[in-house]
């Protein structure tokens, strides 16, 4: 993994993962490393060879929630997932 300062006021960053790594367990380590408490991913550009998406499909109370799991050879990062 490697990271920089991302925007002028020095809040931002641009984290790069290497082949292998682990989406969620470098940016826990990372944020962790960097103290950091409250997040927003603003984008993300690259693919994966396998995912699990968590996503809160409704308002209700308890919320109807969607599990999706995959694997492929490549996924690109943003592509829409069939369900």
């Amino acid at each position: 993994m490697k990271s920089t300062r991302a925007d002028l006021n020095g809040t931002g960053y641009v984290v790069r993962l290497e082949t292998g790594e682990d989406l969620l367990e470098t940016l826990q380590r990372f944020v962790a490393q960097e103290g950091i408490r409250n997040a927003a991913n603003v984008s993300a550009i690259g693919s994966a060879s396998s995912w699990r998406f968590h996503v809160v499909a409704s308002a209700e109370i308890p919320p109807r929630e969607v599990l999706t799991f995959g694997r492929s050879r490549h996924r690109d990062v943003g592509q829409a997932v069939k369900r």
